[in-house]
This record gives structure tokens, sequence and C-alpha cells, in this order.
């Protein structure tokens, strides 16, 4: 153990008169971290856009559309499915959820009805966000309805 030790003093001493090592291994990262942290901080609540069509109608449909609109976090746009879509490829709305035609009919079957889910992938980590926070709501919509 001595031996390392000395070997371990040894080395820092030798690093530590290089002062181009010194920065790099010690100022550098503290000055990017700082730098990054001034770029990303975020400047207040962050709201996902997102756009809403329900293709269905139904009671069933509708209880999920006020399910995402009755979330803070979410700004909710409802419109036509082509208006949506290209609001999302202009990069107007981070997500989408479109309740499909027949929704009520299987939810009435006891069966799960189809929503799909489109978030915008040209921001990584927004994408993952809002797929995830969407995801969230629809499960909690869902068990709220299976009554569990």
């Amino acid at each position: 153990m001595r031996r390392f030790l000395k070997i371990f003093v040894y080395n820092l001493k030798m690093t530590l008169r290089q002062r181009e090592a010194v920065f790099w291994l010690i100022l550098f990262p503290i000055l990017l971290m700082v730098i990054l942290g001034f770029i990303f901080r975020s400047t207040g609540d962050i709201r996902l856009k997102i756009g809403l069509v329900d293709l269905d109608g139904t009671a069933a449909s509708r209880a999920v559309a006020q399910a995402f609109l009755g979330v803070d976090a979410l700004e909710v746009f409802e419109g036509s499915e082509e208006g949506e879509r290209e609001a999302l490829r202009e990069g107007d709305r981070n997500g989408l959820v479109i309740i499909a035609p027949g929704f009520g009919e299987e939810v009435a079957a006891g069966e799960p009805g189809e929503v799909v889910i489109v978030v915008d992938r040209s921001e990584v980590t927004t994408a993952q966000v809002t797929g995830s926070t969407l995801r969230g709501i629809l499960e909690r919509v869902g068990q709220a309805m299976s009554g569990v």
C-alpha cells in the first residue's frame, strides 16, 4: 500500500507541475459545465404542445380527451388529423394523440381502445419526455376506465 501511495503522490506532483495538464484535467471540465449550464438552463415551466384528434366522438373518447385537457403541463390543440399532423411536421407540436374510430365500441366490449401517439423526434430529449408523459396519462385513463 505504501508503494501505491508513493507512486500516486509522485504522479500527482508530476501532473500538477504541468500547467497545461492542470487546465485540461481540472479547469476545462469546470468551465465547460458552467458554460453548458448557462446555455441549457430552464427559463421557466415547460408546457408540451400536444395535438389531439378524436376520430371516434363517443363519450369514452371524450373522457380520454378531457384527461389530456386537464393536465396543466400540456397545451392541447384539438383539430383534424391532417391539420395536427402538419403542425407536428412543422414543429408547432411536440406530440400528437389520435383516438381511433371505434374506440368507444372497443371500450364498451371490455377491450382496450386504440389510441395512437406520435411524437416529434427532431429533439430527442423532448421526444422522450413527450412520449413518456402521454403514455403515462393514457395508462392512468385506462386504469380509471377499467376500475383498477
